[in-house]
């Protein structure tokens, strides 16, 4: 446990450090171009500047929470568990699961989105549908790292601690849970929610942050195409049931098979 709590403090501790060395070197660049144009100091800023700036700093934070996490061996992305004849099953089951949880999360969110919502989420998706291959990529990246440090890493630590996984996993999706009420939108809750258990007990059975990682780019970009269509109404809630329950019924069955015992 005391391993999990120390590999989510490094995580953050490192997103914090790079962010507010990178925020710093930011405003002094952005002085210094107000400078050079004869402006008057804080006046302006850049839109080419802070793009760039932001991207600098999310690639330095992917790069260093990749290396200290690999190069410490605190995770791994590999350790694929699931038998060969298997895969195809598991992500087949997987993906349809993960496309389910992907129209709910759509109908929480309430797209298409009204006009005047300022949420974050809003405006993620929003950019995402306008650059999709890239928003794609991108978020690829920021899943990989994020499971790596979450799941794992902390997951994995408390799996081993204590290998209780039908009490430790529905608690770790509701903590999940919170965080996504708290930092991205209350209507996410419960979806995330559902997310975690899903991703959480893949891992449980397959011990691979890889199979995690595609599971979620394959909910964003069911998300991407989503936007603008206007889902709404119980035809839609009657496709995310039809989706999310017999797939993810399918998917625990399939790696049941496979799964850990000790």
């Amino acid at each position: 446990m005391n391993k999990a709590v120390m590999y989510l403090l490094l995580a953050l501790g490192i997103i914090v450090g790079v962010s507010f060395v990178g925020g710093a070197f930011m405003g002094f660049a952005a002085g210094f171009i107000d400078g050079w144009n004869e402006a008057h100091p804080d006046t302006t800023t850049p839109v080419s500047l802070m793009t760039y700036s932001l991207t600098l700093i999310f690639l330095i934070d992917v790069v260093v929470l990749n290396f200290a996490f690999l190069h410490y061996r605190f995770a791994s992305y590999g350790g694929d568990r699931t038998p060969s004849r298997l895969r195809s099953q598991v992500f087949g089951w997987l993906f349809l699961t993960m496309a389910g949880l992907s129209v709910f999360y759509a109908l929480m969110i309430g797209l298409p989105y009204a006009d005047g919502d300022t949420s974050e989420v809003i405006r993620l998706v929003g950019m995402m549908r306008q650059h999709p291959y890239l928003s794609i990529v991108g978020m690829a990246v920021v899943e990989a790292t994020a499971n790596l440090v979450i799941y794992g890493a902390a997951l994995r630590s408390i799996l081993e601690w204590k290998h209780r996984p039908e009490t430790i996993i529905p608690i770790f999706a509701a903590m999940m849970a919170v965080v996504n009420g708290v930092v991205a939108d209350p209507r996410l809750m419960i979806p995330g929610m559902m997310v975690a258990l899903i991703e959480a007990w893949t891992y449980e059975c397959t011990r691979s942050v890889l199979v995690v990682t595609l599971g979620d780019v394959f909910f964003w970009g069911i998300q991407i195409a989503l936007f603008g269509m206007g889902i709404s109404g119980w035809q839609w809630y009657l496709v995310a049931v039809v989706l999310i329950l017999p797939s993810g019924f399918m998917l625990m069955r399939t790696m049941d098979r496979f799964r850990p015992i000790e």
